[in-house]
Parts: structure tokens; C-alpha cells; sequence
């Protein structure tokens, strides 16, 4: 069996704490602010009509285990600036339950039931939501690198019907790599795996990647596409001997995250 390697990685680190949180409160703020402002110019109208707004949010992994951590917090959000589902807005939901193919197909949905705006994390659900309608205002939640993937022309001027936030994760590679240096002095070897079939993933992998190999670490890629290419990966990782697992983090990797810890026990 291959050794348990020193520490394990994940691109965003422990569960979150309450301080953790409460540090998403204003990515979350600012997410609501674009949705209402999106739907401001024809607020006026529809308060004189008792329009209920039609909110359509595509997430992209399991209900389960995501929801808590993006549509209830987008949900608090707007309750607290006084809209309230059941009253003034529903919000559908739907949700690729970790088959990131059905994303078009479930945004196709969305714009059937003539939602006001379509909100949803994730450069797939993006990407899925764009190719879907070119009408319908789509909010992304966050996104890495918004327009090296193509889902925007610039920060200045996104262009069509897509806005929303990005965290710039991306380019945090070196520094996480420098921290894990002064964690784990003695780390000579890494692994590093991730979600190759999720654009938004590339940019932090290759980040990570030329990051380790800058600090002289020797560094080992493995990829996946699908939930069962897990154990395989993990044990190729660990057949390296590596002193440390990084593993970039998105709605895969997150999901099965238990799994790869497992499988990486001696």
C-alpha cells in the first residue's frame, strides 16, 4: 500500500468555519446587488402589476452538498433586502447532480419557464447558461478567470447578457505554494489533481502547477473527468510518493473529497 503522503491540500482548505462565512457575506452581497440591479428597470412596472420575479439558479454538483454554501446564502440575501420567495420571488432550481453534461439541458429549462434571470457558480453552468439564451440575464456567482475562459470579453465590458464576480483564485498558485513551504518544510514532491474537463479548474491547476516547479518542487499531474476515475488518480498520485496532495478544488473534487482522502491512507 502507498504511504499516507504529509498533508493534504484542498484549493480552499478546511470546512469552513463560522469567520469563513461570515468572510463570504460580501461576495454574496454583491451577487444579490447585480441580480436586483439586472431586474431594476423594470422594477416600477411590475411592483404596480404584483410581479413575482422568476429567479433560475443552475448548480452544478449535488443539491446536498452544495446548496448550503451557495444558494442558501443567496437566498438569505435576498430575503433580507425584502424579497421573499413564495411572495415576491420564486426561484427554480435545478441541479446537475454531479453529471455536468445535463447542464445545457437543465438551463435549457430555466429559459422554457421564462425565469427574469438565470444566477449559477461555476464556468460550466456559465457556459451552459450562455449557450442557452442570449436574452435572458445570466449572473455567475464567481468564477476564477471569467475571460480566459471565454465567458466574458473583458472586466470592463463583458459584452452580451453575462455579468457577475470573479475571485482571481487563479493567480493565489504561488502564494499557496510559498504557505505550503512554510507548513511543510520538509515537502520535496507534490501531487496535483484535478477536474480536467472543467475549464474553469484549468487556470488554478496550471497556476499551482508552474508555481511548485518555480519553487523547485518536483511535481506530478493527475487528471480526472468523472467520479469513478477517483480512485485510480489517487492511487497513481500516491504511487509517486509525493509529500503532499494539492487538490484543486471544483464541484467534483469537492464532492468525492472524502474518497480521495481515503484512498490515500495507508
Amino acid at each position: 500500500m502507498a504511504r499516507k503522503p504529509a498533508a493534504w491540500g484542498e484549493r480552499h482548505g478546511p470546512p469552513a468555519s463560522d469567520d469563513t462565512v461570515r468572510g463570504r457575506r460580501m461576495p454574496v452581497v454583491a451577487m444579490v446587488a447585480l441580480v436586483l440591479g439586472l431586474l431594476a428597470p423594470l422594477a416600477a412596472e411590475a411592483q404596480s402589476a404584483g410581479k413575482v420575479w422568476r429567479v433560475g439558479f443552475l448548480g452544478d454538483g449535488p443539491r446536498a452538498e452544495r446548496a448550503a454554501i451557495s444558494l442558501e446564502p443567496f437566498r438569505d440575501g435576498l430575503r433580507e433586502l425584502g424579497y421573499i420567495e413564495g411572495q415576491n420571488v420564486l426561484i427554480q432550481e435545478r441541479w446537475s447532480e454531479g453529471k455536468s453534461e445535463r447542464l445545457l439541458d437543465l438551463a435549457s429549462e430555466l429559459v422554457r419557464l421564462k425565469v427574469d434571470v438565470i444566477v449559477t457558480p461555476g464556468v460550466r453552468g456559465t457556459k451552459a447558461a450562455q449557450d442557452a439564451t442570449r436574452v435572458i440575464p445570466i449572473v455567475m456567482a464567481v468564477s476564477p478567470d471569467p475571460v480566459g475562459t471565454g465567458l466574458i470579453a473583458s472586466l470592463a465590458r463583458p459584452g452580451g447578457n453575462t455579468t457577475g464576480l470573479t475571485d482571481q483564485v487563479a493567480e493565489l498558485g504561488a502564494k499557496e505554494i510559498q504557505i505550503l513551504r512554510e507548513v511543510v518544510p520538509r515537502t520535496r514532491r507534490v501531487a496535483i489533481l484535478w477536474n480536467e474537463s472543467n475549464p474553469g479548474a484549468r487556470p488554478t491547476f496550471e497556476q499551482t502547477r508552474n508555481a511548485a516547479v518555480q519553487a523547485g518542487l518536483g511535481v506530478a499531474t493527475v487528471a480526472i473527468r468523472h467520479p469513478e476515475d477517483l480512485d485510480g488518480a489517487v492511487a497513481q498520485a500516491a504511487s509517486g510518493r509525493p509529500d503532499v496532495l494539492i487538490v484543486i478544488h471544483d464541484a467534483l473534487t469537492v464532492s468525492h473529497r472524502a474518497a480521495a482522502i481515503s484512498g490515500t491512507t495507508t
